[in-house]
């Protein structure tokens, strides 16, 4: 089962955290002889546009690299000041153009906190 975050055509600054909510009860289900890719753990936080492979931020939470995309550019914006924030450089990478993520979860029922600048 995927998660699919689609945008196209926008400038999007995402912060993407899944959290398992629910788990789910039901059979799982089979859908081609392929494998299937290794799941996101529950509370997977991945920092899109950043390409390195993870970043601590200052609460001491561990961000994944940008990853399960396809399409769109990496930006960065170091010259803006986010406010409200404790951690600003969460905020000054992103992607923009036509994109799609496809984040690969278990079954199951789940929250997305994406957060914008």
């Amino acid at each position: 089962m995927t998660l699919a975050l689609v945008a196209a055509t926008s400038i999007l600054v995402v912060v993407v955290t899944a959290v398992m909510y629910h788990s789910f009860k039901g059979k799982a289900e089979t859908h081609s002889a392929l494998p299937a890719p290794p799941s996101a753990p529950p509370g997977t936080d991945i920092r899109v546009g950043f390409t390195a492979p993870s970043f601590l931020d200052v609460t001491g939470t561990m961000w994944l690299g940008d990853r399960y995309f396809v399409g769109g550019e990496v930006f960065s914006r170091t010259d803006n000041q986010i406010r409200r924030t404790f951690d600003q450089s969460l905020y000054q990478t992103g992607r923009l153009g036509n994109f799609s993520y496809a984040i690969p979860l278990r079954p199951g029922v789940y929250e997305l906190h994406p957060h914008f600048a």
